[in-house]
């Protein structure tokens, strides 16, 4: 997430929480992008490369047209080979 500007307009997420406490939306934010940064860095990939992320915009529109189970293995695959870590967390 590049800023908690966009906190309200990011996707729900599925997860047990207390009743006992009130939930800080900002703080959940924080907590699910250092889990998604941590797997990020078990994730080879080669050096970013602006210029192939570029030229492979239309391969990526390709792939998410695709069945699920076939998409993100396919996406996990081309984001790596252009420099990007991609994270799926439930």
């Amino acid at each position: 997430m590049a800023s908690l500007k966009s906190l309200s307009t990011t996707p729900q997420v599925a997860f047990r929480k207390s009743t006992q406490f009130e939930a800080n939306s900002y703080a959940i934010a924080t907590w699910l992008t250092k889990v998604a940064q941590q797997i990020a860095k078990e994730i080879e990939t080669f050096p970013f490369n602006k210029s192939n992320l570029e030229k492979n915009i239309s391969e990526f529109r390709k792939i998410t047209k695709l069945a699920a189970k076939a998409t993100i293995p396919k996406l996990k695959s081309l984001c790596s080979q252009v420099g990007v870590a991609l994270v799926i967390t439930p």
